[in-house]
């Protein structure tokens, strides 16, 4: 009896449950909406992110900026230097050798990965 009494209750609250449950889509047109709507978001032409690494007890500001146009670039500030890091144009992708502080075209391998990294980006906005 105690048994039935049970599966009862989980069943009434898995039915009720599953009644209220959101698609995807519904979840995205939500956000969408609370944050100025999807066309909004088609005028964006680019954006920004701030981070900070923290390592071996040092705090390393970064900076990553990626626009619409397929530029994009990594700045990390350390030690009072400012290194570019991933710097891409559109067509050619450019770093900062660490070992003698000189700018340096990226390998294909890298390249590619650029170029997907700005498809990715610019199909979504």
């Amino acid at each position: 009896m105690k048994n039935s009494v049970l599966f009862l209750v989980a069943l009434i609250f898995s039915v009720n449950i599953s009644s209220h449950a959101q698609t995807v889509d519904e979840i995205i047109d939500n956000y969408f909406e609370n944050t100025g709507g999807a066309e909004q978001w088609r005028t964006i032409e680019g954006v920004v992110f701030y981070a900070t690494v923290n390592q071996m007890g040092m705090e390393i500001p970064i900076e990553i900026t990626q626009l619409k146009s397929g530029k994009q670039m990594s700045v990390i500030k350390f030690q009072g230097q400012e290194i570019k890091q991933g710097v891409f144009d559109g067509e050619v992708s450019w770093s900062i050798n660490l070992m003698n502080q000189k700018a340096e075209k990226v390998m294909m391998r890298r390249l590619k990965m650029s170029k997907e990294q700005w498809q990715i980006f610019q199909n979504h906005y």
